[in-house]
């Protein structure tokens, strides 16, 4: 990690921010209308070209589910059911604040009702790291919100296949499907549908260049959570502050992926 001395912190910010080249864009926005033409014919092409996956199929069947449980471990599982068990917790409590409300003023009632989504498809990340955490993130705001179709999309490896811990996440948290698909060909599936892969309500999850710019192209026609990558981390620290947990704080998001941007701004050379 290098150690920058900065005096004009507008002209180094200008210069050091990363910024998507405009070629991302036409790229994405290529891939979204061949999918949304094409269907799985066009992601069957993607999924070759960007993973080398030749995928005969999309959902993750019931033998790979079966298959995946048996490459993970008891302690796995467990702190997966755990972390599960603490989010619904939280989730629960924040749903109860958002009650039904009815208001009459002057012979006016007005009425308000919050109403579960009918579908939401889940993006979990599969690049250089795998993210169960993601998935629990993901799968249980929404199961606890009552959505009663919720779609997992992971992009698969060489071989076709996902992280087998992302398929137990998925299949603990209680996702209904889950598909072998990633990048912005899934983000157009989620959107447009195709024979395989069902047209859903809301996308959710994090990803890369790729995948964030595909769910900005398609949120007019698709609610979206937010723009969630590449990760951009900045923290400021003086003296005062722990170097191992900063450090600690800055490896967890630098192991996202190459164009992961993370620094810290700190006017201690030894903390530095």
């Amino acid at each position: 990690m290098k150690i920058l001395r900065v005096t004009n912190v507008e002209s180094f910010a200008s210069k050091i921010i990363p910024k998507q080249p405009q070629k991302n864009k036409q790229i994405v926005e290529s891939i979204l209308k061949k999918v949304q033409n094409n269907g799985d014919l066009a992601l069957k092409k993607y999924e070759k070209k960007f993973s080398g996956a030749k995928l005969t199929s999309f959902r993750v069947s019931k033998n790979e589910l079966n298959n995946a449980y048996k490459k993970v471990s008891k302690q796995e599982v467990t702190a997966i059911k755990l972390a599960k068990s603490r989010l619904e917790k939280t989730e629960s409590i924040v749903k109860s604040i958002l009650k039904n409300k009815k208001i009459n003023t002057d012979g006016i009632m007005i009425s308000k009702r919050f109403v579960p989504l009918q579908s939401t498809g889940c993006y979990i990340p599969g690049g250089l790291a795998k993210y169960p955490s993601s998935v629990i993130m993901s799968v249980i705001p929404a199961k606890v919100a009552g959505v009663k179709k919720i779609v997992v999309v992971s992009p698969p490896n060489s071989d076709g296949k996902i992280d087998p811990l992302t398929i137990v996440a998925a299949n603990i948290c209680g996702a209904n499907e889950i598909y072998k698909v990633g990048g912005a060909q899934a983000i157009a599936a989620l959107s447009f549908g195709t024979k395989s892969i069902p047209k859903v309500d809301k996308i959710v999850g994090p990803g890369g260049a790729f995948v964030t710019i595909a769910k900005s192209l398609i949120s007019d026609k698709t609610a979206i959570d937010m723009l969630a990558g590449p990760t951009e981390l900045g923290i400021i620290a003086d003296n005062s502050a722990n170097p191992q947990f900063v450090a600690l704080d800055l490896i967890s998001q630098s192991e996202h992926s190459k164009d992961t941007f993370c620094f810290l701004i700190t006017n201690s050379e030894k903390l530095a």
